[in-house]
């Protein structure tokens, strides 16, 4: 994968360890949710959310089904378990400069759901 985004400035407010940690698991839940098996419960809530199903539930509405967004295949969400579990190690993120992410969640999510799937294919 070659670094970090390199077009995804740092955008949140300093962040603390459990919840960033939090995030960064919710990029792979999310990824990875289905309409049979959804994982949006790490997403941030609220009608400016990143997550599509957190936009919705914020605005009274029902969640639009997941075929209409991207969703990596299970084998490929089983492959980055163990990526996403070191990037989210509590003595990695301590090491984060002033506790910002590497990559802050918005304009990532498009790229790990993009890139990711082909260096698995």
């Amino acid at each position: 994968m070659g670094g970090h985004c390199p077009t995804c400035p740092i955008d949140e407010p300093p962040l603390d360890v459990p919840l960033l940690k939090k995030r960064i698991m919710a990029i792979l839940l999310h990824l990875s949710s289905t309409d049979k098996m959804p994982k949006h419960v790490h997403c941030p809530p609220g009608s400016t959310s990143w997550c599509f199903w957190q936009r919705a539930i914020a605005q009274s509405k029902e969640p639009p089904v997941h075929a209409d967004h991207d969703t990596l295949p299970l084998d490929v969400g089983a492959k980055l378990v163990p990526i996403f579990q070191r990037l989210s190690d509590e003595n990695y993120l301590k090491g984060v400069p002033g506790g910002q992410p590497r990559m802050p969640m918005k304009p990532c999510i498009n790229w790990f759901g993009k890139c990711v799937p082909n260096l698995f294919m």
